[in-house]
Parts: C-alpha cells; structure tokens; sequence
C-alpha cells in the first residue's frame, strides 16, 4: 500500500512541459475487439493534467457502470489512477492506467483490489474514429402499448403506453473529436393510476458505430446522459446506453428488425426499455407488431 500511495503522489508532480506533451484524450473510444460495444467516454482537463470518464457494460452485463479517476505522469506517456464499478449489488475498485501509444490508439490495464478479484491485471486496446469518418445522421422513434407482464418486463410498473424519439447528428471535427448535436425524449403513461407518468430528455456523449459487410444491418450504439426528468431513481448527470439497430431483414410477421433498446445500470429502472417489430401476442395491444398500428414498434434510420 505504501508503494501504491507513493507512486500514485509521484504521478501528481508533473511540470508544465511534461503535460504539454500529453495528447487530448477527450472524446469516445472503442475496443477494436468489440466495435459495436458501448463506448468509453474519456475527458481530459484543460490542461491535461488529469483525465477521468464511464464507460457501460453490454448484452449481459448492461447493468454494469464504471467510472475512473487518473493522472498524467511526468513523461506525458500515461495516465494512471483508480476505477469504480458497480452491476446491481456487486462493487469492484482497483487501479487503472492508460498507457498512450498514439494520440488515437491507448492501451488501458485494469487490476482490482486484493480480495475483490484474482487474476492478472484486463489489458485491451482503445482507439477513437479517424478524423475523415462521415457525418452520422440517426433519427429513431419507438411506441408500445404494454398491457401484460410478460418477458422481457419485470413488473406492473412497467406496463402502459410508451413513446420514445430522437434525431443527432454526428459531425467529426478532426483529432478524434465529434461534435453531436440532437436531442432524445421518452414519455411514459402507466397503465396503472398508482404509478405516476414520467418522462426525459438526454443528449448523447460518445458513441460507436458499426456497419456491417455488404449492408446488411448498422448498428449506433449511444453513451447518453440525462437532462431532465420527473423520474424516480433518476436525475439529472445520470447516464445510460442507447443502442439503435437498423436492419432490413424481415421477421416472421414481415416487418423491418428494426430495434431500440436503453439501459441504466441501477439508475433509472422506468427507463429501461426497448421498441421491437415483433408480434407483442399478450403482451401488447393490439397484438401485433409494426408501424403504424402495431402493439409495438420501431423505425431506426442511419446514414451512411
């Protein structure tokens, strides 16, 4: 522990030149091993002396948030620090470093703290999009009408009319960096009296995007933050996952697979929520699926 507080107090004593050489970090990241997981959110201070961000699980571990505090060492060559993680009940702190091979390419190494895992530190690559990616335009609505608890809902709460849409566009800026402008919203009107209706709006932070051989389906996956809402558990700051699929492959019923799905960790559960084409059966009313009349449906459009 001793070793640890000292070097960490060694990290803190850089100069002026040495920051200086350190890249802007800010900005989304991805793992080239993972494109179409959610993105790392890096953001370096002014003077680029530290460097903190989240990043969110994905699949199975959607619940997962994590966030880390670092900085710079006296090179200019890495930033290293501590990390939190929380998925539902279970908690992890460690150390994290971020070791710069380009200013578009950082290595990051994960250890957690003795007792809380075993095993050798998680080491993986992050890169950001080249300056001459194309601009992203997303636009997305989603509808359901819930009458029934059926899988994938947990509980009357859940059930009601839901009406979700949004519009960003992605710009590429140069350096890595993007500037997204656009706005998400997302009402809800509870079936039951006894839960009151809610709703949001959020911006988008960072994102990923993937494409797939020969068209055969895109895929945006959104890092988002809150900017307002009457929720319960859920506040301005917090953040969550959007993930958009556009896809032209037809289900059983004929309709686009188009999908929506959010997800927000153990924040925001009246939010966590996602818009198919497919047949709702009793879940929904009607019991079809589709636009414009279906129980349940969802338009997702990328370009390129």
């Amino acid at each position: 522990m001793a070793v640890l507080v000292a070097a960490l107090g060694a990290a803190s004593l850089v100069t002026a030149g040495a920051i200086a050489a350190a890249p802007n970090l800010t900005g989304s990241w991805i793992n080239p091993a993972s494109p179409s997981a959610p993105p790392w959110i890096l953001r370096a201070s002014s003077d680029l002396s530290t460097l903190t961000g989240t990043w969110t699980g994905s699949g199975a571990h959607s619940a997962l948030m994590g966030s880390f505090t670092t900085s710079v060492n006296s090179t200019g060559t890495a930033y290293a620090g501590t990390f939190h993680i929380t998925e539902a009940s279970n908690v992890v702190d460690g150390t994290i470093t971020f070791s710069i091979v380009t200013a578009n390419r950082i290595t990051v190494s994960i250890r957690a703290n003795p007792g809380q895992h075993s095993g050798p530190p998680s080491t993986f690559a992050l890169t950001r999009s080249a300056s001459h990616r194309a601009t992203i335009h997303a636009s997305f609505q989603g509808y359901a009408n819930d009458v029934k608890v059926v899988p994938p809902l947990v509980g009357p709460y859940q059930l009601g009319v839901s009406h979700f849409n949004g519009n960003i566009t992605i710009t590429p800026q140069g350096g890595g960096v993007s500037r997204i402008t656009g706005m998400i919203s997302d009402s809800n009107q509870p079936l039951f009296s006894r839960y009151p209706a809610n709703s949001m709006t959020a911006q988008v932070i960072g994102y990923t995007y993937y494409k797939a051989p020969h068209g055969a389906y895109t895929k945006l996956t959104l890092a988002i933050q809150i900017l307002d809402t009457n929720g319960a558990r859920c506040a301005r700051g917090d953040q969550g996952t959007l993930t958009l699929l556009q896809s032209a492959h037809r289900l059983s019923n004929g309709q686009r697979s188009d999908a929506i799905g959010m997800a927000w960790g153990a924040r925001c559960p009246q939010f966590v929520q996602g818009w198919i084409n497919a047949n709702g059966g009793a879940k929904t009313s009607p019991g079809f699926g589709g636009p414009p009349n279906g129980g349940q449906w969802a338009i997702v459009k990328i370009t390129p």
